[in-house]
């Protein structure tokens, strides 16, 4: 059997992306675990493992003051998106977070590129709505270093591992 998205199915899953973003930027840690399935996990380079929507919410609220900062933006570009069964699709886009350096934030006018790398996602409709029920960052850069160590992850039922 094939499956496919329809053109609003695609636009929901772009907003989706999109929510992620505008949730973790603008210091909603409510709005950004709500993008994520009740047991979504979050997990990437350099042993992040999160499960579970409580523990995604708490996550984001202790994101610290750079996540907070209004100077720094995370963007999904070039998203990729294929259903893969009846409400079930999986997903890829690439991730750039820039940091504007403006004072107190970083020393010296200009942008940081601060992290760059990949997300592969694995998502779910649930009552009409599609979720992220997956989401693995494997990063490519950060800051001025080279990330060249990706995983493993460790979970840690309902909490964070980092």
């Amino acid at each position: 059997m094939s499956w496919t998205l329809s053109a609003d199915e695609r636009w929901e899953i772009h907003d989706l992306y999109a929510r992620y973003c505008w949730g973790i930027d603008n210091d909603d840690p409510v709005g950004w675990a709500s993008v994520f399935s009740p047991d979504g996990f979050h997990g990437g380079s350099g042993g992040l493992a999160v499960r579970g929507r409580e523990a995604l919410t708490e996550y984001a609220r202790i994101g610290g003051p750079m996540l907070k900062s209004k100077a720094l933006q995370h963007w999904n570009t070039n998203v990729l998106v294929a259903a893969v069964g009846d409400g079930v699709a999986v997903g890829r886009c690439y991730m750039m977070a820039a940091m504007a350096k403006v004072e107190p934030v970083l020393d010296e006018p200009g942008v940081l590129i601060e992290r760059m790398g990949r997300y592969d996602d694995r998502l779910v409709r649930i009552d009409g709505v599609w979720r992220f029920s997956e989401r693995i960052f494997e990063t490519y850069h950060i800051g001025a270093e080279k990330v060249t160590e990706f995983g493993p992850w460790t979970e840690v039922g309902g909490g964070v591992a980092g």
